[in-house]
């Protein structure tokens, strides 16, 4: 399973990166209202800084909160969540668990995991 979240995930070549090109070619996250820049992460105090000099706590940040947290990187915004749909926007945690059961319950060297 951690060889396909690695290919997904991949700066170069995953999808991730591809569905991520498409949204910014169509302005998808220019539009969305309420984005959050994070600019830095303080590990210690699980404080995220956000561009304009806001500060926020992830201890105290809802799923629908997470899903708006972006970061800058030299090709354009990003998204922090991992999971993203096919327009390049985060994922409901509702349509990200799915394919982490299937991943979990499926072994690509062995096929189906059966409880025994």
């Amino acid at each position: 399973m951690l060889r396909e979240v690695e290919g997904y995930a991949d700066p170069l070549e995953g999808s991730r990166t591809e569905v991520i090109r498409r949204a910014r070619r169509r302005g998808s996250y220019e539009r969305l209202a309420y984005l959050r820049v994070v600019s830095g992460y303080n590990t210690r105090s699980r404080v995220l800084y956000v561009e304009g000099g806001g500060s926020l706590s992830v201890d105290v940040l809802g799923p629908d909160e997470r899903r708006l947290l972006f970061r800058r990187a030299a090709s354009g915004l990003q998204p922090l969540a991992v999971w993203l749909s096919p327009n390049g926007l985060p994922k409901k945690v509702k349509g990200w668990e799915g394919h982490v059961v299937r991943a979990v319950a499926f072994d690509g060297a062995r096929g189906p995991v059966h409880d025994a």
